[in-house]
């Protein structure tokens, strides 16, 4: 049998308050379109009310809590809302333009064309909440989460994010014109088909994300760091990623020409026909990479390290080498036609060393692999 709800039952604004004077939640009840403009209403609870274009302008709302309450249309300028909860509400078309959400949190919130422009979001959380066509347009986010919400067609124009953690979001409907990124996370992203020509993303995590064809020409992505991200045919050409790391990435097809790649990391990366002509790779670390086919025309490879990378058919003409290491590299095919420079190739002892274990390779002195027996001691 369901269990039948109270029904909402209107209620005075004066009544309101005295349920906040006594600490009292006020529950089920019915106060739309109802101006509350600069009241003191810190600590309040409201549970299940119907406030919808209610106007909280100016309203102290310092650590008052919202749970399934109807806010569509609400208007909350200027209000304080320092630690105010909005859980399981109804947020549609809320508007809080330049308002200061201070570990402010929306969970699991319906609010489809918020409104927060010249927001001020310190510390806030928005955890499974649906933000479709949400405007933070010129707004400040700084400590903040949003945690598996939908932001399909979300502005965040002008945006500044900055310590900023995101997760499981598609953001190939996001307006992300003039946005400034600095030391944020983004989790399992889909960015693909973007253009983010000359946006600034600096020292930002990306892991298991999409950026396949997506432009960072000119961006700047210093001391930022892709883990297991899918780039294949990104263009990054012109990029400023000092310091930067692709880990485990896909970046076949890519477009890296004329970047500036100081100390740059690429271990365990699939760089097939990827287009380094004339990048800054000083230091770069391409250990263990698949670079066939790659193009390295006028590349900076001065102390690159290429150990045990494929490079067959690669192109190094006219590349600039300084101890550049290509100790175990295959370079079947691979082009050097007026490189210059010192390199370091294969140390053959070295690489028997590290080519050898007793469980791949077994001499005729030692145990069979497998066996319970001990080895015998070389005498070699």
């Amino acid at each position: 049998m369901t269990e039948r709800k109270p029904d909402h039952l209107p209620i005075s604004v004066s009544d309101a308050l005295e349920y906040v004077a006594h600490d009292q939640a006020i529950t089920f009840k019915r106060l739309p379109n109802t101006c509350l403009t600069g009241l003191n209403l810190r600590k309040s609870i409201w549970i299940e009310c119907d406030l919808t274009t209610c106007d909280f302008s100016g309203a102290d709302l310092t650590d008052a809590q919202f749970v399934s309450c109807h806010l569509a249309g609400a208007a909350f300028s200027k209000a304080k809302l320092e630690q105010t909860t909005f859980v399981s509400c109804d947020m549609t078309q809320a508007n809080f333009d330049g308002c200061g959400l201070s570990q402010t949190q929306l969970i699991s919130c319906a609010a489809d064309g918020l409104q927060l422009r010249d927001a001020q979001l310190d510390r806030a959380v928005m955890a499974q909440t649906g933000l479709a066509g949400a405007d933070f347009e010129a707004s400040c986010v700084d400590q903040s989460l949003i945690l598996d919400c939908m932001i399909e067609n979300v502005s965040l124009t002008g945006a500044s994010l900055t310590n900023f953690v995101m997760t499981k979001a598609d953001l190939r409907s996001v307006a992300l014109t003039g946005v400034q990124i600095d030391t944020a996370v983004f989790s399992e992203a889909n960015l693909s088909g973007k253009d983010l020509s000359g946006q600034t993303l600096e020292r930002c995590r990306f892991s298991n994300g999409h950026f396949i064809g997506t432009s960072f020409a000119n961006a700047t992505l210093k001391q930022s760091m892709f883990v297991e991200c899918d780039l294949s045919k990104a263009i990054l050409s012109g990029s400023r990623a000092k310091l930067s790391s692709f880990m485990k990435c896909t970046l076949d097809g890519a477009d890296l020409s004329q970047s500036n790649l100081l100390m740059a990391g690429f271990s365990g990366s699939s760089l097939r026909a990827v287009n380094f002509t004339a990048s800054v790779m000083w230091s770069a670390v391409l250990q263990g990479t698949n670079c066939q086919a790659a193009r390295f025309e006028r590349a900076d490879l001065r102390q690159a390290d290429l150990t045990h990378a494929d490079a067959s058919a690669a192109n190094f003409s006219a590349a600039e080498f300084y101890n550049t290491k290509f100790h175990g590299a295959e370079i079947d095919g691979t082009l050097f036609d007026g490189a210059r420079g010192k390199v370091l190739g294969t140390d053959q002892e070295r690489k028997i060393a590290e080519v050898y274990t007793p469980k791949i390779v077994v001499l005729d002195h030692e145990a069979t692999y497998g066996s319970h027996q001990t080895a015998m001691q070389s005498t070699a």
